[in-house]
Protein backbone atom coordinates (compact mmCIF):
# COMPACT_ATOMS: atom_id res chain seq x y z
CA UNK A 1 0.00 0.00 0.00
CA UNK A 2 1.97 3.41 -1.44
CA UNK A 3 2.27 5.51 1.32
CA UNK A 4 4.10 9.47 1.34
CA UNK A 5 3.65 11.70 4.67
CA UNK A 6 2.58 14.40 2.08
CA UNK A 7 -0.08 12.02 0.20
CA UNK A 8 -1.79 10.72 3.65
CA UNK A 9 -4.55 14.14 3.21
CA UNK A 10 -8.18 13.32 3.45
CA UNK A 11 -9.81 14.22 -0.23
CA UNK A 12 -11.40 17.39 -0.59
CA UNK A 13 -14.68 17.66 0.93
CA UNK A 14 -16.35 20.45 -0.52
CA UNK A 15 -19.98 19.80 -1.06
CA UNK A 16 -22.70 21.52 0.90
CA UNK A 17 -24.67 18.82 3.06
CA UNK A 18 -27.80 18.49 2.53
CA UNK A 19 -29.29 16.44 5.45
CA UNK A 20 -27.34 16.82 8.60
CA UNK A 21 -28.59 13.97 9.75
CA UNK A 22 -28.39 11.58 6.71
CA UNK A 23 -25.65 10.44 5.30
CA UNK A 24 -26.36 11.30 1.81
CA UNK A 25 -29.74 10.41 -0.50
CA UNK A 26 -28.64 7.26 -1.97
CA UNK A 27 -29.90 5.33 -5.09
CA UNK A 28 -29.84 1.68 -5.81
CA UNK A 29 -28.14 -0.42 -7.86
CA UNK A 30 -28.48 -0.26 -11.53
CA UNK A 31 -26.71 -1.41 -14.47
CA UNK A 32 -25.70 0.10 -18.28
CA UNK A 33 -24.53 -0.52 -21.82
CA UNK A 34 -21.01 -0.79 -21.60
CA UNK A 35 -20.93 1.96 -24.42
CA UNK A 36 -23.25 4.37 -22.49
CA UNK A 37 -22.94 4.70 -18.56
CA UNK A 38 -26.53 6.04 -18.61
CA UNK A 39 -28.58 2.99 -20.00
CA UNK A 40 -29.49 0.31 -17.79
CA UNK A 41 -29.18 -4.03 -17.33
CA UNK A 42 -30.00 -6.34 -14.80
CA UNK A 43 -28.01 -7.74 -12.07
CA UNK A 44 -26.39 -11.29 -12.14
CA UNK A 45 -26.46 -11.32 -8.42
CA UNK A 46 -28.21 -13.25 -6.44
CA UNK A 47 -29.43 -12.96 -2.56
CA UNK A 48 -30.58 -15.56 -0.03
CA UNK A 49 -33.48 -15.80 0.69
CA UNK A 50 -34.27 -14.43 4.07
CA UNK A 51 -35.58 -11.63 6.37
CA UNK A 52 -35.00 -8.31 5.27
CA UNK A 53 -32.76 -6.37 8.04
CA UNK A 54 -32.95 -3.09 9.27
CA UNK A 55 -29.98 -0.18 8.77
CA UNK A 56 -29.42 2.81 9.15
CA UNK A 57 -27.53 5.89 6.89
CA UNK A 58 -27.78 8.25 9.76
CA UNK A 59 -24.91 8.38 11.69
CA UNK A 60 -24.54 7.21 15.36
CA UNK A 61 -24.31 9.20 18.56
CA UNK A 62 -20.53 10.58 18.62
CA UNK A 63 -17.98 8.64 19.73
CA UNK A 64 -20.13 5.65 18.95
CA UNK A 65 -20.10 2.96 16.59
CA UNK A 66 -23.05 0.65 14.75
CA UNK A 67 -22.63 -2.79 13.96
CA UNK A 68 -22.18 -4.17 10.70
CA UNK A 69 -25.82 -5.72 9.18
CA UNK A 70 -24.21 -8.16 6.42
CA UNK A 71 -26.39 -10.67 4.90
CA UNK A 72 -24.85 -13.40 2.27
CA UNK A 73 -24.71 -12.78 -1.34
CA UNK A 74 -24.15 -15.87 -3.90
CA UNK A 75 -22.02 -14.54 -6.58
CA UNK A 76 -21.55 -15.40 -10.15
CA UNK A 77 -18.17 -16.26 -11.87
CA UNK A 78 -17.41 -13.36 -14.31
CA UNK A 79 -14.45 -11.53 -12.97
CA UNK A 80 -15.45 -7.95 -12.44
CA UNK A 81 -13.74 -4.18 -11.30
CA UNK A 82 -15.21 -2.14 -8.43
CA UNK A 83 -14.97 1.59 -8.76
CA UNK A 84 -15.57 5.01 -7.63
CA UNK A 85 -16.14 7.72 -9.97
CA UNK A 86 -16.99 11.35 -7.88
CA UNK A 87 -18.16 14.12 -9.99
CA UNK A 88 -17.74 17.17 -9.96
CA UNK A 89 -19.14 20.27 -10.89
CA UNK A 90 -17.23 23.06 -12.67
CA UNK A 91 -15.95 24.85 -9.82
CA UNK A 92 -14.65 21.39 -9.06
CA UNK A 93 -16.66 20.60 -6.22
CA UNK A 94 -18.41 17.13 -5.77
CA UNK A 95 -21.93 16.84 -6.20
CA UNK A 96 -22.31 13.33 -6.36
CA UNK A 97 -20.41 10.11 -5.83
CA UNK A 98 -21.27 6.31 -7.53
CA UNK A 99 -19.92 3.08 -6.79
CA UNK A 100 -20.22 1.23 -9.81
CA UNK A 101 -18.74 -2.72 -11.29
CA UNK A 102 -17.77 -3.77 -14.09
CA UNK A 103 -17.62 -6.89 -16.15
CA UNK A 104 -14.99 -8.04 -17.62
CA UNK A 105 -16.78 -10.42 -19.89
CA UNK A 106 -18.90 -8.67 -21.27
CA UNK A 107 -17.98 -5.05 -20.98
CA UNK A 108 -21.42 -4.28 -18.91
CA UNK A 109 -21.41 -1.02 -16.00
CA UNK A 110 -23.59 -1.50 -13.01
CA UNK A 111 -24.41 1.17 -10.69
CA UNK A 112 -23.59 -0.20 -7.06
CA UNK A 113 -25.27 3.22 -5.26
CA UNK A 114 -25.15 7.34 -5.74
CA UNK A 115 -25.01 9.36 -3.00
CA UNK A 116 -25.91 13.18 -3.58
CA UNK A 117 -23.21 15.94 -2.35
CA UNK A 118 -20.49 13.69 -1.16
CA UNK A 119 -17.29 12.23 -2.13
CA UNK A 120 -16.06 8.70 -2.23
CA UNK A 121 -12.71 7.78 -0.93
CA UNK A 122 -10.82 4.48 0.59
CA UNK A 123 -13.40 2.25 -0.98
CA UNK A 124 -12.22 -1.29 -0.95
CA UNK A 125 -13.60 -4.79 -1.80
CA UNK A 126 -13.89 -7.41 1.22
CA UNK A 127 -12.45 -10.83 1.15
CA UNK A 128 -15.51 -12.69 0.25
CA UNK A 129 -16.17 -9.84 -2.76
CA UNK A 130 -19.41 -9.51 -1.23
CA UNK A 131 -19.56 -5.88 0.44
CA UNK A 132 -17.78 -2.66 -0.30
CA UNK A 133 -16.08 -0.31 2.67
CA UNK A 134 -15.86 3.22 1.83
CA UNK A 135 -15.77 6.65 3.74
CA UNK A 136 -18.11 9.10 2.46
CA UNK A 137 -17.02 12.80 2.59
CA UNK A 138 -19.36 15.55 3.22
CA UNK A 139 -18.82 19.16 3.34
CA UNK A 140 -19.10 18.52 7.52
CA UNK A 141 -18.22 15.20 8.34
CA UNK A 142 -17.06 12.09 7.00
CA UNK A 143 -18.77 8.80 7.50
CA UNK A 144 -17.85 5.19 7.21
CA UNK A 145 -20.23 3.32 5.55
CA UNK A 146 -20.94 -0.43 3.85
CA UNK A 147 -22.70 -1.44 1.03
CA UNK A 148 -23.38 -4.52 -0.38
CA UNK A 149 -22.23 -5.52 -4.16
CA UNK A 150 -25.72 -5.14 -5.39
CA UNK A 151 -26.66 -1.91 -3.83
CA UNK A 152 -28.15 -3.15 -0.83
CA UNK A 153 -27.80 -2.28 2.97
CA UNK A 154 -26.25 0.83 2.65
CA UNK A 155 -25.29 1.30 5.90
CA UNK A 156 -23.45 3.95 8.33
CA UNK A 157 -20.97 2.42 11.04
CA UNK A 158 -19.37 5.34 12.32
CA UNK A 159 -19.19 9.21 12.09
CA UNK A 160 -16.27 12.35 12.60
CA UNK A 161 -16.46 15.69 12.15
CA UNK A 162 -14.53 17.42 10.04
CA UNK A 163 -12.36 19.60 12.61
CA UNK A 164 -11.51 15.72 14.24
CA UNK A 165 -9.74 15.39 10.66
CA UNK A 166 -10.70 12.48 7.69
CA UNK A 167 -11.24 8.88 8.59
CA UNK A 168 -9.15 6.30 6.54
CA UNK A 169 -10.37 2.77 6.83
CA UNK A 170 -8.77 -0.90 6.48
CA UNK A 171 -10.92 -3.75 6.94
CA UNK A 172 -9.25 -6.98 8.07
CA UNK A 173 -8.80 -10.30 6.31
CA UNK A 174 -11.47 -12.29 8.41
CA UNK A 175 -14.03 -9.37 7.78
CA UNK A 176 -14.46 -8.77 11.26
CA UNK A 177 -12.76 -5.91 12.06
CA UNK A 178 -12.33 -2.22 10.74
CA UNK A 179 -9.03 -0.01 11.47
CA UNK A 180 -10.10 3.55 11.45
CA UNK A 181 -6.80 6.27 11.49
CA UNK A 182 -8.44 9.15 13.03
CA UNK A 183 -5.53 11.30 10.64
CA UNK A 184 -5.40 15.26 10.17
CA UNK A 185 -2.66 17.44 8.48
CA UNK A 186 -1.48 18.71 11.39
CA UNK A 187 1.37 15.52 11.84
CA UNK A 188 0.07 15.63 15.95
CA UNK A 189 -0.60 12.09 18.06
CA UNK A 190 -3.81 10.44 16.91
CA UNK A 191 -5.48 7.10 17.92
CA UNK A 192 -6.02 4.25 15.82
CA UNK A 193 -9.23 2.83 16.58
CA UNK A 194 -10.27 -0.64 16.25
CA UNK A 195 -14.27 -1.16 15.43
CA UNK A 196 -15.75 -4.54 15.36
CA UNK A 197 -18.11 -5.17 13.46
CA UNK A 198 -20.46 -7.79 15.27
CA UNK A 199 -20.96 -5.34 18.13
CA UNK A 200 -19.76 -1.90 17.23
CA UNK A 201 -17.73 -1.98 19.71
CA UNK A 202 -15.01 0.74 19.71
CA UNK A 203 -11.33 1.14 21.31
CA UNK A 204 -8.13 2.88 21.21
CA UNK A 205 -5.48 0.64 19.86
CA UNK A 206 -2.62 2.85 19.98
CA UNK A 207 -2.40 6.53 19.93
CA UNK A 208 1.06 8.14 17.90
CA UNK A 209 2.13 9.75 14.87
CA UNK A 210 1.69 6.37 12.67
CA UNK A 211 0.56 5.84 9.60
CA UNK A 212 -1.01 2.08 8.50
CA UNK A 213 0.52 -0.02 5.51
CA UNK A 214 -0.29 -3.83 5.83
CA UNK A 215 -2.48 -6.70 7.74
CA UNK A 216 -0.28 -9.32 8.71
CA UNK A 217 -3.20 -11.86 9.94
CA UNK A 218 -6.45 -11.16 10.92
CA UNK A 219 -5.18 -9.24 14.36
CA UNK A 220 -1.94 -8.04 13.56
CA UNK A 221 -0.77 -4.97 11.15
CA UNK A 222 2.08 -2.99 9.97
CA UNK A 223 2.44 0.79 10.97
CA UNK A 224 5.08 3.22 9.82
CA UNK A 225 5.80 6.26 11.61
CA UNK A 226 5.03 9.29 9.68
CA UNK A 227 7.84 11.63 8.53
CA UNK A 228 7.27 15.18 7.36
CA UNK A 229 9.78 15.75 4.07
CA UNK A 230 12.28 17.95 6.10
CA UNK A 231 12.54 15.23 8.96
CA UNK A 232 15.89 13.67 9.51
CA UNK A 233 14.62 10.79 11.77
CA UNK A 234 15.01 7.32 10.61
CA UNK A 235 11.99 5.87 8.93
CA UNK A 236 10.30 2.65 11.47
CA UNK A 237 7.98 0.00 10.67
CA UNK A 238 5.99 -1.54 13.41
CA UNK A 239 4.27 -4.82 14.47
CA UNK A 240 0.83 -4.15 16.11
CA UNK A 241 -1.96 -6.07 17.73
CA UNK A 242 -5.09 -4.48 16.97
CA UNK A 243 -7.17 -6.81 19.80
CA UNK A 244 -5.00 -4.62 22.46
CA UNK A 245 -5.94 -1.21 23.93
CA UNK A 246 -3.79 1.82 24.53
CA UNK A 247 -0.91 0.70 23.57
CA UNK A 248 2.24 2.99 23.63
CA UNK A 249 4.08 3.61 20.40
CA UNK A 250 7.59 3.15 22.38
CA UNK A 251 6.55 -0.09 23.41
CA UNK A 252 5.77 -1.65 19.98
CA UNK A 253 7.43 -4.40 18.22
CA UNK A 254 10.00 -2.64 16.14
CA UNK A 255 9.92 -4.78 12.51
CA UNK A 256 12.51 -2.31 10.14
CA UNK A 257 14.52 1.09 10.71
CA UNK A 258 16.48 2.91 8.46
CA UNK A 259 17.82 6.49 6.90
CA UNK A 260 15.32 6.41 3.87
CA UNK A 261 12.93 8.60 1.74
CA UNK A 262 9.45 9.13 3.05
CA UNK A 263 8.54 7.34 -0.50
CA UNK A 264 7.41 4.10 0.23
CA UNK A 265 5.03 0.84 0.05
CA UNK A 266 4.64 -2.35 2.19
CA UNK A 267 2.82 -5.04 1.56
CA UNK A 268 2.13 -9.05 3.02
CA UNK A 269 3.82 -12.10 1.01
CA UNK A 270 1.74 -15.43 1.33
CA UNK A 271 4.57 -16.09 3.81
CA UNK A 272 3.28 -13.74 6.62
CA UNK A 273 6.05 -13.46 7.90
CA UNK A 274 7.88 -11.73 4.96
CA UNK A 275 7.00 -8.43 3.57
CA UNK A 276 8.22 -6.42 0.35
CA UNK A 277 8.89 -2.93 1.08
CA UNK A 278 8.91 -0.70 -2.44
CA UNK A 279 11.11 2.78 -2.25
CA UNK A 280 11.65 5.66 -4.01
CA UNK A 281 15.00 6.80 -5.45
CA UNK A 282 16.58 9.05 -2.52
CA UNK A 283 19.39 10.87 -1.28
CA UNK A 284 20.24 9.52 2.26
CA UNK A 285 20.20 12.73 4.55
CA UNK A 286 23.06 11.39 6.67
CA UNK A 287 25.67 10.43 3.99
CA UNK A 288 24.42 11.88 0.76
CA UNK A 289 24.54 9.33 -1.24
CA UNK A 290 21.77 8.50 -3.57
CA UNK A 291 20.12 5.29 -2.74
CA UNK A 292 18.23 3.55 -5.99
CA UNK A 293 14.67 2.86 -6.26
CA UNK A 294 14.42 -1.01 -5.27
CA UNK A 295 12.11 -3.87 -3.88
CA UNK A 296 13.62 -6.05 -0.89
CA UNK A 297 12.18 -8.57 1.29
CA UNK A 298 11.99 -7.85 5.14
CA UNK A 299 11.28 -9.96 8.00
CA UNK A 300 8.20 -9.64 10.29
CA UNK A 301 10.35 -10.93 13.28
CA UNK A 302 13.25 -12.68 12.95
CA UNK A 303 14.59 -13.50 9.69
CA UNK A 304 13.76 -14.18 6.25
CA UNK A 305 12.69 -18.27 5.54
CA UNK A 306 16.04 -19.85 4.21
CA UNK A 307 16.39 -19.13 0.16
CA UNK A 308 14.43 -16.21 0.67
CA UNK A 309 15.97 -13.13 -1.74
CA UNK A 310 16.33 -10.32 0.09
CA UNK A 311 16.65 -7.95 -2.93
CA UNK A 312 13.84 -8.00 -5.63
CA UNK A 313 14.57 -4.96 -7.70
CA UNK A 314 16.81 -2.43 -7.73
CA UNK A 315 15.90 0.30 -10.38
CA UNK A 316 19.01 2.62 -11.23
CA UNK A 317 17.28 5.42 -12.91
CA UNK A 318 13.27 5.13 -12.44
CA UNK A 319 10.96 6.06 -9.22
CA UNK A 320 9.13 2.95 -8.19
CA UNK A 321 5.98 4.11 -7.23
CA UNK A 322 3.92 1.32 -5.76
CA UNK A 323 4.04 -2.36 -5.19
CA UNK A 324 1.09 -5.25 -5.05
CA UNK A 325 1.40 -9.20 -4.62
CA UNK A 326 0.58 -11.15 -7.53
CA UNK A 327 1.32 -14.99 -6.75
CA UNK A 328 3.67 -17.29 -4.46
CA UNK A 329 6.03 -16.05 -6.80
CA UNK A 330 5.57 -12.72 -8.58
CA UNK A 331 4.30 -9.27 -7.58
CA UNK A 332 3.90 -6.22 -9.89
CA UNK A 333 5.05 -2.95 -9.47
CA UNK A 334 4.38 0.54 -10.88
CA UNK A 335 7.32 2.84 -12.04
CA UNK A 336 6.81 6.48 -12.91
CA UNK A 337 7.17 8.34 -16.38
CA UNK A 338 10.09 11.17 -16.20
CA UNK A 339 8.45 13.43 -19.01
CA UNK A 340 10.99 14.51 -20.86
CA UNK A 341 13.60 12.24 -19.48
CA UNK A 342 14.14 9.33 -22.26
CA UNK A 343 12.94 7.15 -19.22
CA UNK A 344 9.44 5.09 -19.35
CA UNK A 345 7.38 4.22 -16.82
CA UNK A 346 4.88 1.38 -16.46
CA UNK A 347 3.41 -1.52 -14.59
CA UNK A 348 5.94 -4.00 -14.17
CA UNK A 349 5.68 -7.85 -13.32
CA UNK A 350 8.45 -9.03 -11.48
CA UNK A 351 9.46 -12.65 -9.82
CA UNK A 352 10.21 -12.77 -6.28
CA UNK A 353 12.74 -16.28 -6.67
CA UNK A 354 15.62 -13.24 -7.05
CA UNK A 355 16.37 -14.17 -10.44
CA UNK A 356 15.37 -10.43 -11.38
CA UNK A 357 13.25 -11.52 -14.04
CA UNK A 358 10.49 -8.81 -15.47
CA UNK A 359 8.08 -8.56 -17.55
CA UNK A 360 6.41 -4.93 -19.00
CA UNK A 361 2.75 -4.84 -18.61
CA UNK A 362 2.34 -1.33 -19.49
CA UNK A 363 5.03 1.27 -21.06
CA UNK A 364 4.00 4.97 -20.71
CA UNK A 365 6.63 6.94 -22.46
CA UNK A 366 8.28 10.12 -21.64
CA UNK A 367 6.04 12.46 -23.52
CA UNK A 368 3.09 10.99 -21.96
CA UNK A 369 2.30 12.98 -18.76
CA UNK A 370 -0.96 11.54 -18.02
CA UNK A 371 0.40 8.44 -18.12
CA UNK A 372 1.39 7.65 -14.64
CA UNK A 373 0.49 4.44 -13.23
CA UNK A 374 -1.04 3.86 -9.94
CA UNK A 375 -2.04 1.27 -7.99
CA UNK A 376 -4.68 0.80 -5.40
CA UNK A 377 -3.69 3.27 -2.45
CA UNK A 378 -6.49 2.09 0.01
CA UNK A 379 -6.28 -1.74 0.00
CA UNK A 380 -2.61 -4.16 0.56
CA UNK A 381 -4.71 -7.02 -0.87
CA UNK A 382 -3.58 -8.56 -3.84
CA UNK A 383 -7.60 -8.36 -5.31
CA UNK A 384 -7.15 -4.69 -4.67
CA UNK A 385 -5.62 -4.74 -8.11
CA UNK A 386 -5.39 -8.41 -8.92
CA UNK A 387 -8.68 -10.17 -10.36
CA UNK A 388 -9.54 -13.30 -8.16
CA UNK A 389 -8.14 -15.95 -10.44
CA UNK A 390 -4.87 -13.99 -10.46
CA UNK A 391 -5.11 -13.97 -14.22
CA UNK A 392 -5.85 -9.84 -14.88
CA UNK A 393 -4.39 -6.34 -13.69
CA UNK A 394 -6.81 -3.31 -12.88
CA UNK A 395 -4.87 -0.25 -12.31
CA UNK A 396 -5.70 3.84 -12.68
CA UNK A 397 -3.67 6.21 -15.35
CA UNK A 398 -3.20 9.82 -14.40
CA UNK A 399 -1.01 12.58 -14.51
CA UNK A 400 -1.03 15.83 -14.21
CA UNK A 401 -2.83 17.00 -17.27
CA UNK A 402 -6.73 16.84 -17.45
CA UNK A 403 -6.97 13.12 -18.43
CA UNK A 404 -7.44 10.03 -16.27
CA UNK A 405 -8.91 6.45 -16.37
CA UNK A 406 -8.87 2.87 -15.49
CA UNK A 407 -8.03 -0.01 -17.17
CA UNK A 408 -7.37 -3.74 -17.16
CA UNK A 409 -5.71 -6.44 -18.69
CA UNK A 410 -3.95 -9.87 -18.66
CA UNK A 411 -0.72 -10.03 -16.34
CA UNK A 412 0.50 -12.18 -19.53
CA UNK A 413 0.66 -8.71 -21.64
CA UNK A 414 -1.03 -7.82 -24.30
CA UNK A 415 -3.66 -4.99 -24.84
CA UNK A 416 -5.08 -2.81 -22.00
CA UNK A 417 -8.90 -2.12 -22.06
CA UNK A 418 -10.65 0.81 -20.51
CA UNK A 419 -12.73 0.77 -17.95
CA UNK A 420 -13.64 4.47 -17.67
CA UNK A 421 -12.05 7.70 -18.15
CA UNK A 422 -12.18 11.24 -17.04
CA UNK A 423 -10.80 14.57 -18.55
CA UNK A 424 -10.11 16.00 -15.51
CA UNK A 425 -6.97 16.32 -13.04
CA UNK A 426 -8.91 16.62 -9.84
CA UNK A 427 -7.36 14.13 -7.39
CA UNK A 428 -10.00 10.58 -6.66
CA UNK A 429 -12.51 11.27 -9.11
CA UNK A 430 -11.71 7.81 -10.76
CA UNK A 431 -10.10 5.23 -8.26
CA UNK A 432 -9.85 1.11 -8.49
CA UNK A 433 -11.84 -0.38 -5.06
CA UNK A 434 -10.61 -3.73 -6.03
CA UNK A 435 -11.99 -7.17 -8.04
CA UNK A 436 -15.12 -9.41 -7.02
CA UNK A 437 -17.05 -12.08 -9.53
CA UNK A 438 -20.67 -11.34 -10.23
Amino acid sequence: MTKHSSRHLSYLLLALLTLLAACGTPSGATSSNPHNDGALMANNQTATSQPTPQVQTSCPAAGTARAAVMPALTLGTHPTVVYTWNQASANRQFTAATLRRYDTMNGAKTDIVTIKNVSISYAQVSTDGQWILFVAGFSDHSAIQLVRLDGQYLQTLYCQDEGAGSGIVHWSPDQKTIIIEKYNSSLTNQPILSLDLASGALHTIVTGVLSFQTWVDDTHFIAAKILSSSSSDPQTLYLIDSTKRDQQVQHLQMVWQQFSDYCYSVITAFNPNVLYMSQCASIQSQTGARQPSHIISIPVSGSLPGGWPQQIVVDEVSDITGVCLLTQQSILYAVGSQVGSGIDGGLWKVSTDGNGKTSHLIVTNDTQPAGDVWLNTSSSFSWSNVSRDKTMYAVRLGGEVNHQSLIFGSVNGGNATTIAQADTNLDGVLEIAGWTTV
